[in-house]
């Protein structure tokens, strides 16, 4: 049995020996102390030198929750973190991020404990981020951009879009995806496809030229060989993605709700806001 003790503004904590509960929404400060506290009771064993680093690795994950949260002050709820089941999936990242420190993603890690604790998330964006919080620790950079650019063609689209060179100041701006997918092996898509961020299809969807055309209104008239000249001729950045995207035939894949999320936190580094998480996944 657990003691009750007054938190402060209104919250009530419950003391245990393991598990901690709050009954009544959280303050930020609050936040902190939970991480501080899931970190203790996690590790309890370690030798100093190893505590020592896994604190350290801990005060990353706070600062950059810190940083982020300062950002999305607007769509954030707090107050979610009173819920037990959102304590567990911050609990899975502060152990998670003690243990293997930057190699954990915690930038992504913290993105994601977030849109669970977004304004607009339901039930299904709650478990889909719970999940993605299991797996992303997992992965490596390469394999996360990979997903990525999957998912900048079969997921995303610029509205109104003119012409197909207005893709090259997107692919600018994230081409450092590129360059880290484009190292991806055999087994690493096997790995993700283990991961279950992706299915591989029998049958794939028509090419990337044939694809864009479809997307796009003003394509209409435009033959895909059109499409491909213009792209090879007057894009650099996009190239590279369509490169990447016919190298791995990804017109094969099909990525599963955990693999869209994880591409979609990691692309809203690159393009902020370009994944509008609450309306992809209800």
């Amino acid at each position: 049995m657990g003691t009750k003790k007054q938190i402060g503004n209104g919250s009530v904590g419950i003391q245990a020996e393991r598990d901690v509960t709050v009954n009544v929404g959280l303050t930020v400060a609050e936040v902190e102390k939970l991480t501080k506290l899931f970190l203790e009771e996690n590790f309890p064993q370690l030798r100093q030198d190893a505590m020592e680093a896994a604190r350290g690795n801990v005060a990353r994950l706070l600062s950059e929750f810190e940083f982020q949260l300062a950002r999305r002050l607007h769509d954030v709820d707090i107050g979610k973190f009173g819920d037990p089941d959102v304590q567990y999936t911050l609990n899975e990242a502060v152990v998670e991020t003690a243990k293997r420190g930057e190699r954990a993603n915690i930038d992504l890690l913290v993105s994601l404990v977030l849109e669970r604790v977004s304004k607009g998330s339901g039930d299904l964006l709650s478990l889909a981020c719970s999940d993605a919080v299991r797996v992303v620790p997992r992965l490596t950079r390469p394999q996360i951009d990979y997903l990525s650019v999957a998912m900048f063609f079969s997921h995303m689209s610029i509205p109104k879009l003119p012409n197909i060179t207005v893709y090259e100041k997107f692919a600018q701006l994230a081409h450092a995806i590129v360059e880290s997918a484009s190292g991806v092996s055999e087994w690493d898509e096997l790995y993700l496809e283990s991961q279950r961020c992706l299915v591989h299809l029998n049958i794939g969807r028509d090419d990337v030229y044939i694809e864009l055309k479809s997307k796009y209104p003003a394509l209409k008239d435009v033959s895909p060989e059109e499409i491909k000249r213009d792209i090879m001729e007057k894009t650099t950045y996009f190239k590279d993605f369509v490169g990447v995207y016919e190298k791995y035939r990804m017109n094969f894949l099909r990525l599963t709700l955990v693999g869209q999320l994880v591409a979609a936190v990691n692309m809203n580094r690159y393009l902020p806001g370009s994944a509008d998480i609450s309306k992809m996944i209800k």
